[in-house]
């Protein structure tokens, strides 16, 4: 089924949004993106789950991944770069998305530090809810994840 563009380009804005949200550090945003009950979900280029500090990055509510990343990502800062969506009408309420993404993330100091760039695919489920869309499900596969040290 044919996605219309009135829904393709709300959930092209609120994937922009979403990209910022994280960016600019305003988590608290992201309550105009995803719903409350989202599933997310962040695998490593082998299929397995991504882990930093002994936590699973597996979230089974928005509030969940808001509360970890606004604490595990406190002294970075990351910019993400998606590509167009690739679009599927599952049903009236329902949209499959797909995005590209190139990311870096880096520690907040100017000189030193850790400095990182990887990229993957989003795979999302978007659902109508009160005339909106809002993202439901979303699993991001990585594709490649690169560290460089500076002295």
């Amino acid at each position: 089924m044919a996605v219309s563009q009135e829904a393709s380009d709300i959930i092209q804005r609120k994937k922009l949004q979403y990209c910022r949200y994280i960016d600019t550090n305003q988590l608290q945003q992201l309550d105009t993106v995803i719903i409350p009950d989202a599933k997310l979900l962040f695998l490593q280029s082998d299929g397995s789950v991504m882990n930093a500090g002994g936590t699973d990055f597996s979230f089974s509510s928005r509030q969940e991944f808001v509360s970890y990343y606004g604490s595990a990502f406190e002294g970075q800062q990351t910019m993400h770069h998606i590509g167009a969506g690739d679009f599927e009408q599952l049903s009236l309420n329902e949209i499959k998305a797909i995005w590209g993404v190139i990311y870096y993330s880096s520690t907040k100091e100017a000189v030193g530090g850790l400095m990182a760039s990887g990229g993957g695919y989003y795979y999302e489920t978007w659902t109508r809810k009160d005339g909106d869309w809002f993202m439901s499900k979303m699993r991001f596969e990585r594709a490649f994840w690169k560290i460089t040290r500076s002295e």
